[in-house]
């Protein structure tokens, strides 16, 4: 009969050391996933995800505006640049890039 007790005793163990093994890796894979889960959101793991900008009509006119007149501009020479710099202090978007458009038509 002891060593049939003993024999579970050791069963037992060997189960109980089994199943705490399995815990850590299950604590483990959970933490894996959260990392995957935070980079796939595209924020990093406990930042709170960015909040989208609202915009208005007249502000993303604005924006796009000067985007054009930006990406005109950079493709200038300085001297050309300068006065559609010049032009855009003095009356604003609209002109200058008018004026970076003739300019760049010469080249």
């Amino acid at each position: 009969m002891k060593s049939n007790r003993q024999a579970v005793r050791i069963a037992v163990r060997k189960a109980s050391a089994a199943l705490e093994q399995l815990d850590r890796v299950i604590e483990h894979l959970e933490s894996r996933l959260d990392t995957v889960a935070a980079n796939r959101n595209g924020s990093a793991a406990g930042k709170a995800p960015r909040r989208t900008r609202r915009i208005s009509a007249k502000g993303r006119e604005f924006l796009k505006t000067q985007g054009r007149y930006l990406g005109l501009v950079r493709h200038l020479p300085p001297r050309k640049r300068a006065a559609v710099m010049a032009i855009r202090a003095q009356k604003g978007y609209g002109p200058a890039i008018k004026e970076a458009v003739r300019l760049s038509a010469e080249r």
